[in-house]
């Protein structure tokens, strides 16, 4: 099976990903070597913490198309954003600063210490503006920890769940490992993303998953969660 990967930071120079093109073409080919055939670059669109970073990304984007033309001539390419909630996410969307996946799904995450209070309040911004809102990492919010009825209810209305493949690979704690369980069970996960930004902590290889994934859910939701829904995400399908 080959992988899409619908998060990943590797576009260098445009927020906390690699700083130099090299760095980004050595993620670029860790990915293929371990089995992705899609990415899509999501630098963070996040005004608060980066600068703004839309031209950036264009020019990193251009760099790593004409490298990956070359070496890996298989390999799909396309851009999107991770935005970082705040009041005038909407305004970013209309002038192209914060890229939709896909052209339909918006890839949105939040600061780690976020409240029950400010999640519900913004998920439900999200759902009523008409958008497809896919919340990144979602297995990272401590606040959602037991809040499994209200995150079926947002679900219900549109709202999708990623997680990192780390949630699979990764060591947890006691609590850890069954709010991931619970989150897999109750709610709609659409996608496991690399969620990359280096080669080493935090690596592009989405392999590793994939035989966590199939050893304790099957092979179908691994197919389901590494290639299926993740390439209708980028070419903009309902799920």
């Amino acid at each position: 099976m080959f992988y899409t990967d619908i998060h990943s930071h590797m576009l260098f120079g445009t927020d906390d990903g690699p700083a130099r093109a090299e760095e980004m073409c050595a993620m670029v080919d860790e990915a293929y070597r371990t089995g992705t055939r899609r990415i899509c670059l999501t630098p963070h669109m996040a005004p608060a913490l980066f600068h703004e970073n839309s031209a950036e990304a264009q020019a990193a984007f251009a760099i790593l198309t004409d490298y990956a033309s070359k070496q890996y001539p298989d390999l799909s390419l396309s851009l999107g954003n991770e935005l970082g909630y705040h009041s005038d996410w909407q305004k970013s969307l209309k002038e192209g600063k914060c890229r939709l996946l896909g052209g339909k799904y918006l890839l949105v995450d939040f600061l780690a210490g976020v409240t029950l209070f400010e999640l519900r309040y913004a998920l439900d911004d999200l759902l009523s503006s008409g958008v497809h809102p896919i919340l990144a990492h979602a297995e990272r919010y401590e606040a959602l920890c037991g809040e499994y009825d209200l995150l079926q209810g947002f679900c219900r209305r549109g709202l999708l769940l990623q997680l990192n493949a780390s949630a699979f690979t990764d060591k947890h704690s006691f609590r850890e490992k069954g709010h991931i369980k619970k989150l897999i069970a109750r709610c709609h996960i659409a996608a496991v993303a690399s969620d990359a930004h280096n080669t080493n902590t935090r690596p592009p290889s989405l392999s590793g998953a994939e035989k966590v994934i199939t050893s304790r859910y099957g092979a179908d939701a691994a197919s389901l969660w590494l290639s299926l829904s993740p390439n209708r995400i980028l070419d903009g399908k309902p799920l």
